[in-house]
């Protein structure tokens, strides 16, 4: 029996779309499937400007990539010439099926496909709608994904949350969502390691008796740092023994610093910016901090689990599917008195934040593991390969 040949697409070569697929190819059968990988070969959005990362692995990896000028944000110029690339691209390639990833690559990707009579898999990562921002721009982002749901063959969720959202949108008929959470390769080395705790904050000038609030994500709307900075600020009132780390970059961490030294919790935080050891940073945290506005299932949360850290994050889509009373607490987004309180309650509770610590690592280990979402995703793409009846 000959491979079934997938295109994998994405336009966000950082973070967790990234993330996500370099997990997948890691993991796919090679003697079942052919798997090409379509991107650009460098990151030009601002906050990752020149990063050539995800192109690196996939090549370590041994997979072939076809370089494709996707860039984010709506640009009618280059999108028509991205659209154009994968058209041709797809029509060359005599694929089987094509997977897209993340909104960008999902909408353009979709349509080239369709135009080759192509099946199709979409993977949003985060649904862009949900994004706060003006009523008109909601309206237009959520109108293009029902247009891009006309042409999908097959939606996949990461979280069940997002399930219910895609489907409570009308952008997926309910019949052609598939539900396949986000995993992680629980034997690649990510585990707590104290000498690597003790490192980083001497590094960053932290006393043993200070307690570590930490995220690693970007700065930018949809984290809304606005929120942790004020709910930093509040629980700075109660008590002078606690530090905050922020590991990442994005477009608003100048702002995000100056918001900071506004509210005078400045020197209180340490912004790091990008991280190649992110894993030795996070184990300096005693509390993963996530403030969210929105999310699809972010394997940030995964990781920090896996290092035994409790979580204090947001209760939207994504992060409720992960984050259950006895790994974490959940406050409402964007309510910095309540982020405040629940940082505050695990703060003073060592004992509470180690059981929980430890009931995370068990429940990714036994919920997101990597060879789960490779076998649930390769059923997909065999499923799509049949001949139609």
């Amino acid at each position: 029996m000959s491979k079934i040949k997938v295109l994998e697409v994405l336009e966000a070569t950082t973070a967790g779309t990234a993330k996500h697929l370099i997990t997948l190819l890691k993991g796919v059968d090679r003697s079942r499937f052919e798997v090409e990988v379509a991107a650009p070969l460098v990151r030009t959005k601002w906050a990752d400007k020149g990063d050539t990362r995800f192109v690196e692995k996939v090549k370590a990896l041994g997979f072939r990539i076809h370089a494709v000028d996707l860039r984010s944000g709506v640009n009618p110029i280059a999108d028509s010439r991205g659209l154009l690339a994968l058209f041709r691209l797809i029509r060359r390639g005599r694929y089987d099926v094509v997977h897209l990833h993340s909104s960008k690559a999902g909408f353009l990707g979709r349509i080239a496909a369709k135009l080759n009579r192509i099946k199709t898999v979409y993977t949003p990562n985060g649904l862009y709608f949900l994004n706060p921002r003006r009523a008109m721009a909601r309206r237009f982002f959520l109108f293009l994904e029902q247009f891009g749901g006309v042409l999908t063959d097959r939606m996949i969720a990461v979280s069940d949350s997002e399930r219910r959202q895609i489907v409570d949108h009308r952008t997926v008929r309910e019949a052609r969502v598939s539900v396949i959470p986000n995993a992680l390769d629980c034997d690649d080395g990510f585990a707590p390691d104290l000498s690597a705790r003790d490192r980083i904050r001497r590094e960053l000038g932290i006393p043993d008796d200070v307690l570590v609030l930490g995220t690693a994500s970007r700065y930018c709307r949809q984290k809304d740092p606005h929120t942790l900075i004020r709910a930093a600020k509040i629980m700075l009132q109660r008590t002078d023994k606690v530090r905050f780390v922020w590991c990442g970059e994005g477009e608003q961490r100048t702002e995000t610093e100056q918001f900071a030294r506004e509210h005078g919790v400045g020197e209180a935080f340490h912004f790091l910016g990008f991280r190649h050891d992110i894993q030795a940073v996070m184990n300096a945290f005693d509390i993963f901090v996530l403030s969210s506005i929105y999310e699809g299932l972010p394997y940030v949360l995964l990781e920090a689990m896996l290092l035994e850290l409790p979580v204090v994050a947001t209760d939207v889509t994504g992060n409720r599917d992960i984050v259950k009373t006895d790994t974490g607490l959940l406050v409402p987004p964007q309510q910095p008195q309540a982020l405040a309180e629940a940082m505050l309650a695990l703060a003073e509770d060592p004992a509470r934040r180690d059981a929980m610590g430890k009931r995370g690592a068990e429940v990714v280990r036994e919920c997101y593991s990597m060879p789960d979402m490779v076998r649930a995703t390769q059923q997909v793409y065999e499923a799509l390969a049949r001949p139609d009846p």
